[in-house]
């Protein structure tokens, strides 16, 4: 089976500074760090290997220092890594972004199964996946938890979804694009000698050219703003009975009680 894994270099948490109720902009003050969910997607991949036997390749779109993400990858177990780097995709959103990475999984090529992780930390709308899923005319598949059975000759595989009333099994057809969450796995630690030999391992470049593509954004972010300060809270101090006697009489004033 070949398998991609989709992964993504994102701040382990960025901020947004100014004045309090205000506009605010994105201060790059935290490491960058692979999407969380991302590795996920990895592990995934790797085990669909183990079991299936074939080839899983990361692939990821970012500047250059990206390919640290790779990297991890590689140390993981992946088999091969391709970089998407364009001065032109620096500023993408995420249509623009599935675009892209499409082409991507378009030139690896004969790609059976596209594993990503359910969302980015850093906009959390879990959107590029299923869009990457649409312009390859693949089976998309969100919330994934399991992964079943996989019929290569029937050319179908099944999986779990976790939905906010249950549990859902589903039979799709290949190829198709997983969305898994944290539940399905546990990522599994790079080893000493897989760290090694990530960072001496060949990684793919490609740029716009390289895949025939170019890409806009549909979107762009107007205005960022800073949460309003918040008034502080009262606290009491005293014995347990006479604390419960201020309590119960702050909630009839406010009349929640």
């Amino acid at each position: 089976m070949k398998s991609v894994v989709l992964i993504k270099q994102v701040q382990e948490a960025p901020s947004v500074q100014g004045e309090p109720g205000g506009p605010g902009k994105v201060v790059a003050d935290s490491q960058n760090v692979t999407n969380p969910y991302d590795l996920f997607a990895v592990e995934e991949g790797i085990r669909a290997r183990e079991k299936h036997g074939g080839e899983v390749t990361a692939i990821t779109l970012g500047g250059d220092t990206a390919v640290e993400s790779l990297r991890e990858a590689l140390a993981m177990g992946v088999n091969g890594a391709v970089h998407v780097k364009d001065a032109a995709f620096d500023e993408l959103d995420s249509s623009g972004a599935a675009r892209v990475l499409a082409a991507a999984v378009e030139k690896v090529g004969d790609v059976d199964v596209v594993f990503v992780g359910k969302a980015t930390i850093d906009t959390n709308m879990g959107v590029t996946g299923p869009m990457v899923a649409r312009h390859l005319g693949m089976t998309v598949l969100t919330e994934v938890f399991e992964v079943g059975e996989v019929d290569a000759a029937g050319r179908s595989i099944t999986v779990k979804r976790l939905l906010e009333d249950g549990l859902q099994e589903v039979k799709a057809k290949l190829p198709a694009l997983l969305a898994v969450t944290k539940d399905i796995n546990e990522p599994r630690y790079a080893s000493l000698l897989g760290i090694r030999k990530a960072a001496k391992a060949p990684v793919t470049v490609w740029s716009g050219a390289d895949l025939g593509v170019t890409a806009t954004s549909a979107t762009r972010i107007t205005a960022r703003t800073v949460p309003a300060a918040r008034s502080a809270g009262e606290q009491f101090q005293g014995e347990p009975e006479e604390l419960a006697e201020k309590l119960v009489a702050k909630l009839v004033e406010g009349k929640f009680i």
